[in-house]
């Protein structure tokens, strides 16, 4: 429940819960039908629990044993207790039965060789020093016997009445207990209070019971089918935190919202651009005249693609319009992107034709393309085309990163759009009094929501120069002057704005979205905005799939509940739904997801999956990380592949990053990894200073809060960091380790006061 403190603390707790005496009774059973002891049982158990609750397969965790397996050691007086590591692999395709007889195997040779002192194993496997935690494990599990539970001495002449005491201390993060009695199994549970609440332990035992019930029930299953979760929990999970039955009252396709606007408010301002202005009535008749161009001239229709290659101005828009309007679906090409990715999006694309600028037209058409300039259509008609399109036809095709170095192309459908435009306008919300300022390049996909939301709601949309948007200082005065109400950007965007000394503006409902959000960078906005919004999604679910507004009372950033007709689940490798509070990997299905890949039919199929809870339906697996929040919402936790390893632990760089945030003299800090001569990975963190501080006061100050594996080696700091088109931080531009000399902190060097320093 909490970041693990920089030095272990041993503040505790401890609850302890009954087995149903039939259950233990059916357990003892099962365990002798497989010539294992009851304990062997109940840790099997355990160790599939910690499996699904951690993800981890390659699991350690200690036992004590006694010491006096000797007869001369019996009736000694002294302490001979010892720890022994017992380590498995827990393969979910396995069944309980062959998991316990793996494990029974390693209990046994652990006692064979329990005399071996954990002291001297520890020093033998010279594992690095880490005051945070216990070494080699994290986790203790035990059994008391009859013999010595409630155990009490007779004295003669003497009464000895046992008092009970309150638990205050943890040795580990957890110990599990198991006491064997006369009336059955109970379990007691001491755990770090430092590290988790009472109701997640509360929760993990009542999970470990449910598997013990689904084990005893059914000891041949694979461990993956095994039922964890209440009914309760899985109904919450399906149906209570999901928003799949909203009806907007609305059908048929982004032509249809966008007419529909027009005609309730034409005379109204729909587009500002560098002083100009057209209501509604203008912009549907410039994007009606492209429309019959490509409609008549070129032949588009439905699902046809159309390159769009132009700088930001009115123009950009009328030209989405006139696309849609057509039947056709737009591929918008960013002309300050490389030519090599601008020359890969039309290459696998497809496109038909372009719609460009005249400084682009020439080199384009030297490559083959067909090109449109919009200011040579005057001989076209204004008036509004027949609608084509069917819902389920292509909207636009929006190229984002791949993981093999080529972008790949997300497929969008009208209905998708649909449906995101009107959750959008009951949350965060939109009025027709609205004026929102469009930042985002047009290559990336929330710039949707910027340049459509507004024109289907009777708002004004204000787009901006890509020289006010690049520049933190003229930015924060187009805001002032334009009298923006709604403005949209990434993390990384609002932290370049307040770094420019933008005041705020408290008119302003704010997005933050495409990148996680800081607690600390959410305190600066909310003193500086009216209100502050979270919106979480990838582009393949169609832009946003999740939203909430921010208050300064909460314990995390969350990204809220899904939006209309959207569903959001946390499964483990297996698809298994997780319980609150546990990580996992995010799946979104719903109307937003998209048709696929363009011309990528094997990525398609392994992104888009079956749905394991809905016949017929597909999940998007998002390839990010989040876990459920006491209220049910969502906390997005980074990506799964930003997960690293530094020296055998698991790290999070989104959690470095967030302790480095806190300090006052850091405004901006990114953390990466990079890999050392013999091959081990270690950790680098980039900073935008505010104040004054030196190399070694920020390895302390980090120090203070996180393990030594988790202090970045080096501290570079950078006027500003690299931020991509769309607005994210690009790591691909932060200079190399080794230039941190030029770049790095004054490390503050104190000459030596005594020989020995």
């Amino acid at each position: 429940d909490f970041k693990r403190p920089g030095i272990q603390t041993f503040r505790g707790h401890l609850i302890e819960i009954d087995i149903d005496p039939l259950l233990g009774k059916q357990l003892q059973e099962l365990s002798s039908r497989h010539s294992a002891t009851l304990f062997m049982s109940l840790l099997t158990i355990f160790k599939i629990l910690l499996c699904r609750y951690t993800g981890q397969t390659d699991l350690i965790i200690g036992t004590p044993v006694a010491g006096r397996d000797h007869t001369d050691l019996y009736n000694q007086v002294g302490f001979f207790v010892n720890m022994v590591a017992l380590r498995t692999t827990v393969n979910s395709h396995d069944s309980f039965a062959d998991l316990l007889e793996r494990i029974k195997q390693v209990i046994l040779n652990g006692y064979a060789h329990q005399a071996y002192p954990f002291d001297m194993l520890i020093d033998e496997l010279a594992l690095p020093r880490d005051m945070s935690r216990s070494p080699l494990f994290d986790v203790v599990v035990g059994m008391e016997t009859p013999g010595l539970v409630n155990n009490q001495p007779e004295l003669e002449e003497l009464t000895v009445q046992k008092f009970d005491r309150e638990h205050l201390v943890s040795r580990y993060d957890c110990t599990l207990i198991f006491k064997e009695g006369e009336k059955g199994i109970s379990i007691a549970m001491e755990y770090n209070t430092a590290l988790f609440r009472q109701e997640t332990i509360g929760k993990l035992l009542e999970h470990y019971i449910r598997l013990t019930a689904a084990v005893v029930a059914a000891p041949g299953k694979p461990i993956s089918a095994l039922q964890m979760l209440s009914e309760q929990e899985e109904r919450e999970q399906l149906v209570g935190y999901n928003n799949m039955e909203v009806d907007y009252e609305v059908s048929g396709t982004l032509v249809d919202l966008l007419e529909g606007q027009l005609n309730r408010s034409p005379e109204s301002v729909a587009l500002e651009f560098a002083g100009n202005r057209l209501s509604y009535a203008e912009l549907h008749e410039r994007s009606n005249r492209l429309g019959h161009c490509l409609r008549e001239q070129y032949g588009v229709g439905r699902n046809d693609l159309v390159g769009l290659m132009t700088d930001r101005s009115d123009q950009m828009v009328t030209a989405i319009l006139g696309i849609v309007k057509s039947g056709g679906a737009y591929v918008p090409v960013d002309p300050d992107h490389p030519a090599s990715r601008r020359d890969y999006i039309l290459e696998r694309s497809g496109v038909k034709v372009i719609v460009t600028e005249e400084k682009y037209r020439s080199a384009l058409e030297q490559k083959g393309y067909r090109c449109i300039i919009q200011s040579e259509l005057s001989r076209y008609s204004v008036t509004s085309l027949p609608v084509i399109n069917h819902p389920g036809d292509l909207a636009y095709v929006m190229y984002t990163s791949g993981s093999t170095g080529n972008p790949k192309g997300v497929e969008i459908e009208h209905h998708s759009v649909v449906n995101f435009l009107k959750s959008m306008q009951q949350q965060p919300g939109i009025s027709a009094a609205d004026r929102l300022l469009a930042v985002t390049t047009y290559s990336f996909d929330i710039s949707v929501p910027e340049l459509l939301l507004p024109l289907v709601s009777g708002a004004t949309v204000i787009v901006l120069r890509r020289e006010e948007v690049q520049d933190a200082v003229l930015l924060g005065r187009r805001i002032r002057e334009t009298g923006a109400t709604l403005l949209q950007c990434t993390p990384s965007m609002w932290q370049m704005l307040l770094e420019g000394g933008w005041p705020g503006n408290r008119q302003i409902k704010a997005l933050s979205g495409g990148e996680r959000l800081s607690k600390a960078l959410a305190g600066r906005l909310l003193e500086k905005v009216k209100e502050l919004w979270n919106m979480y999604g990838p582009t393949e679910t169609t832009i946003w799939s999740a939203c909430r507004r921010i208050s300064r009372d909460e314990e995390a950033v969350s990204v809220g509940w899904p939006i209309g007709n959207t569903e959001i689940y946390l499964l483990n490798k297996d698809l298994q739904l997780l319980p609150g509070g546990i990580s996992g990997d995010l799946y979104i299905g719903g109307e937003g997801l998209a048709r696929g890949y363009r011309g990528q039919p094997q990525l398609t199929a392994e992104k888009f999956i079956a749905h394991p809870f809905r016949t017929g339906a597909r999940l998007y697996a998002t390839g990010d990380v989040g876990r459920r929040l006491a209220d049910g919402s969502i906390e997005f936790l980074g990506r799964s592949d930003e997960q690293v390893k530094i020296r055998g632990y698991r790290v999070e760089l989104a959690e470095i990053e967030h302790v480095l945030l806190k300090h006052p003299s850091i405004s901006a800090a990114v953390v990466i990894t990079a890999q050392a001569e013999d091959g081990t990975n270690y950790l680098v963190s980039y900073v935008v200073l505010s104040g004054l501080v030196t190399a070694t006061e920020l390895r302390l100050y980090v120090k203070a809060s996180l393990p030594d594996y988790m202090v970045p080696v080096y501290f570079i700091t950078l006027n500003e960091l690299p931020v991509s088109s769309n607005g994210k931080v690009d790591k691909k531009r932060l200079p190399p380790p080794g230039q941190s000399q030029s770049l790095g902190l004054n490390t503050g060097y104190v000459a030596a006061a005594t020989p020995l320093e």
